[in-house]
């Protein structure tokens, strides 16, 4: 008989291209990596974070993994994001979603991407599992931002912060936009934390985030 893996903590992390890693430097240390090592730090075996950031992906593409595993941005989920492995006992102890950005920057209105995240963060919800959601990165210098699409983005921000606020008890909102803003334009991301292409972060700029997300799940009693 298959012995089951305790659920102790249990950290689904999903996201885009800034989950999963890319630009973050030679050393590709995405933000669930080094929010796994920050975790174990304090407890040596209980917690295990796994990344499914696909690099391109969108709200869309996101609700489609977690409710069926659908193709998007190259990657076939082997079974929903919804459901676990059968050697896995219980379900996610805590989602995080970083999503939109690649929603934002095609121009779909805050609207569907709101609505998409919610979607997918109430049913994660409705499965025992408790939501952090993260507002998007800063991106301004990037060749396809606009003031419009700032807007958009500013409005998921907002939104996202009072969906989380009705519920501190299961939700937790992550303020990633101001943790990586720069200090004299709050829409550019810091070069400091950047690649250089004023949308992925360096890996310094991943520390960054990871840093955010923990106080923020720490904060909510989600680590407790």
């Amino acid at each position: 008989m298959t012995s089951l893996l305790p659920h102790i903590g249990r950290v689904l992390c999903l996201g885009d291209s800034i989950t999963y890693g890319w630009g973050t430097g030679a050393v590709l240390r995405p933000y669930p990596e080094r929010l796994q090592d920050a975790l174990l730090a304090r407890d040596n075996a209980g917690w295990s974070v796994y990344n499914r950031g696909v690099s391109g992906d969108t709200t869309t593409g996101a609700l489609g993994r977690w409710n069926n595993g659908t193709f998007a941005g190259g990657v076939q989920e082997e079974e929903p994001l919804r459901t676990l492995p059968p050697s896995f006992e219980g379900g996610w102890s805590t989602v995080v979603l970083l999503i939109g950005i690649n929603d934002v920057i095609a121009g779909a209105p805050d609207t569907s991407i709101v609505a998409n995240i919610t979607t997918l963060a109430a049913d994660a919800l409705s499965l025992g599992a408790r939501v952090a959601v993260c507002s998007l990165s800063p991106w301004k210098g990037f060749a396809s931002w606009t003031a419009g699409k700032q807007a958009v983005q500013d409005s998921v921000r907002t939104q996202l912060q009072a969906w989380a606020a009705a519920d501190p008890a299961s939700r937790a909102f992550v303020d990633v936009y101001a943790a990586l803003g720069d200090l004299g334009d709050a829409q550019v991301l810091n070069p400091a934390l950047s690649s250089g292409d004023f949308l992925h972060p360096n890996d310094a700029g991943a520390t960054v985030i990871e840093a955010t997300v923990l106080a923020a799940l720490d904060a909510a009693g989600f680590t407790a």
